[in-house]
């Protein structure tokens, strides 16, 4: 949780928790990433989960030659 960068690519990884569930955000640039979200659909004790995963993220940046795709 908290702030660093990817190249010169500014991350940041925001917890949050409100009335549209809870998880982590990450902002890579201008792009919003959400990783890990739950939702209690039930009104019972056990959240209902929705996990994203796999994110094929392209660099467009024309400095260096980093491999962006594994």
């Amino acid at each position: 949780i908290g702030n660093g960068s990817v190249g010169n690519v500014i991350v940041n990884i925001t917890p949050y928790d409100n009335k549209f569930g809870k998880g982590t955000s990450m902002r890579l640039g201008s792009m919003q990433i959400v990783d890990h979200v739950e939702f209690d659909l039930d009104g019972g004790n056990d959240d209902d989960e929705f996990e994203f995963e796999d994110y094929d993220i392209e660099n467009d940046s024309t400095e260096g030659d980093d491999d962006w795709d594994e």
